[in-house]
């Protein structure tokens, strides 16, 4: 089933070269044993796009159901370069300072008022411990940005 989701679905040329058009930072995320769609699809839309491809070792197509751990891990390290760069730049630029906007801030900032992103995002609820798990895949990223 998978497979044929991905021959019926329609190309995303002009989206990708939108994107980079509009200077929208893009990171993709694909495992290079993943079957179902081809790591060469995955790089042609990190060059389309001018972003970044994380390619997660070991990775089938459903490697982030197999692990969710890793995500947040490859999040953490994105965001402390390019990524977190242009999330910092956003905030900015709606009026916010970076390093006391809360989350309601930052949604009523990117979101109208009626989104439906907003019922059904949960309530986000902080642990007192932040132990997790390592992640189980290890990943590389390649930059496909003209800027570095």
């Amino acid at each position: 089933m998978p497979f044929l989701s991905v021959l019926r679905s329609p190309g995303s040329r002009e989206m990708l070269d939108s994107l980079r058009e509009a200077g929208v930072p893009v990171v993709v995320l694909h495992g290079d044993r993943d079957y179902v769609v081809p790591l060469a699809s995955a790089r042609d839309a990190a060059r389309r796009s001018g972003g970044d491809l994380v390619v997660i070792r070991g990775g089938t197509h459903s490697w982030l159901l197999k692990d969710p751990e890793s995500f947040p891990t490859i999040m953490g390290q994105l965001l402390r370069g390019r990524l977190g760069d242009a999330y910092e730049a956003a905030l900015v630029a709606a009026g916010l300072d970076p390093g006391a906007a809360t989350t309601a801030d930052i949604e009523d900032a990117f979101y109208d008022p009626g989104a439906r992103v907003r019922a059904l995002t949960p309530e986000l609820v902080y642990a007192r411990s932040d132990r997790r798990s390592e992640p189980r895949y290890d990943w590389v990223v390649e930059s496909y940005s003209s800027t570095e």
